[in-house]
């Protein structure tokens, strides 16, 4: 083991024996005497001052007994350390403490610890209390599909109200619906039902939030819970663009006819109306991962989302080839996957040569004969030339070798 890890145990040993025999008449700036909560809840238990501090430690005090003192959150020279899951001391020296159970109950001490080893101490007294309300910490729901929040209780109520929190500020909730004798809805798609239930109808992704159960007993105690509730939309079946031909037996099959002459193109999978996420590879058909050279990702009026995942193809001439877009996540109840066909070019480029080459072939047969058949009219019909100053037009007459030059237009006299 390192040296200076060593040293550096052994001084927080003494600092933190230090803290538990002589810290008891100073105090910490800012922390707060007592707190009242619920099980379940999440606190922050402020631990304030001003100077730079050289170690802090939490320490927890059973109320049951008060002997038993617990470490469960340390700093120390610029390590913030847990000793356990549910609490963690945050970038202000503060003990978060999530999933509050009864058996947390007590004092908290934060004891301070300055560079020159003055040491100081305070501590807030955590009460926690079992709520009369019962809820289900967590549900999950489903786009167009209806869900049940359960609030139980055991007493006869004399108000019960349900409401969605608003996340800005966790104190105030919209009323959804409730029961002051008689059961009442605010809102079309809510209602509570003989059991002083939230029954939420085609659910919606913006009704996804905490939903918070409040009740008044008939002797006047109040209580409440909550229910964080999130809300998945079912991806709709991811496609291809360009896609043609599609399988019957198989839709997420199709083929893609490049265009001709095409060097390389893309090809864009997408898949949409979606939540949670979902994460999207395009592999070739070896199994091989292909990199993306678009990846967006939008969301869309009604609050879910639609993915892009494009990819660039290098067209191999006179070769099919068979390219697979996945998709993963829990809107898609696990893995799905849609694959295309690239055809070949319908004039391949050794095709398209071949056909080049006839054109130039039958082009230099095509000047060959011209050049032939003006070789043979020379030579047979010696009388007959072009007329001077027809240019290309194919204007010909004949010229009699005893008559001299004329200009053209002019009609030739015979002798005699």
């Amino acid at each position: 083991m390192d040296r200076n890890y060593k040293s550096a145990v052994l001084l927080l040993t003494v600092t933190v024996s230090v803290i538990y025999y002589t810290a008891t008449e100073a105090s910490v700036v800012g922390s707060v005497s007592t707190v009242h909560i619920w099980t379940r809840e999440t606190i922050r238990l402020p631990c304030n001052f001003e100077e730079e501090p050289f170690a802090v430690l939490w320490v927890m005090e059973s109320s049951s007994n008060q002997q038993l003192q617990t470490r469960k959150a340390f700093f120390f020279d610029g390590n913030f350390i847990s000793k356990e899951g549910r609490f963690e001391m945050d970038m202000n020296f503060s003990l978060v403490i999530t999933d509050l159970q009864v058996k947390d109950e007590g004092r908290c001490h934060c004891q301070l610890v300055l560079g020159n080893l003055k040491v100081f101490s305070n501590s807030t007294l955590l009460s926690i209390t079992s709520p009369v309300v019962d809820t289900v910490p967590t549900v999950q729901g489903w786009k167009g599909e209806d869900i049940r929040l359960p609030c139980d209780f055991h007493d006869e109520p004399l108000f019960v109200y349900w409401g969605k929190v608003h996340i800005s500020n966790p104190e105030q909730s919209t009323g959804k619906a409730f029961f002051d004798g008689n059961f009442v809805s605010r809102e079309e798609r809510f209602d509570i039902d003989r059991n002083f239930n939230l029954i939420i109808t085609d659910l919606e992704v913006g009704d996804e939030g905490l939903y918070r159960c409040e009740l008044v007993l008939q002797n006047f105690q109040i209580s409440s819970n909550s229910t964080l509730m999130r809300v998945f939309s079912m991806a709709s079946t991811h496609e291809i663009e360009g896609c043609v031909d599609r399988s019957e037996p198989n839709p997420s099959r199709c083929t893609y006819q490049t265009p001709s002459l095409t060097s390389s193109f893309d090809l864009t999978c997408v898949v949409c109306g979606f939540k949670p996420n979902v994460s999207m590879l395009w592999i070739e058909e070896t199994g091989k991962g292909i990199h993306s050279v678009v990846s967006q990702q939008t969301r869309l009026s009604d609050d879910t989302y639609e993915r892009f995942e494009a990819i660039t193809v290098l067209v191999k001439h006179g070769t099919e080839q068979t390219f697979i877009c996945t998709a993963t996540g829990d809107s898609l109840n696990g893995t799905s996957s849609a694959e295309i066909t690239v055809l070949p070019i319908s004039g391949k480029r050794g095709n398209l040569g071949l056909v080049i080459g006839l054109v130039i072939g039958i082009s230099v047969c095509f000047f060959i004969a011209f050049l032939l058949v003006g070789k043979f009219l020379q030579k047979h019909y010696p009388d007959y030339l072009p007329q001077k100053g027809c240019g290309w037009n194919p204007c010909w007459r004949k010229i009699y070798k005893e008559e001299e030059e004329f200009l053209p237009g002019q009609t030739p006299e015979k002798t005699q």
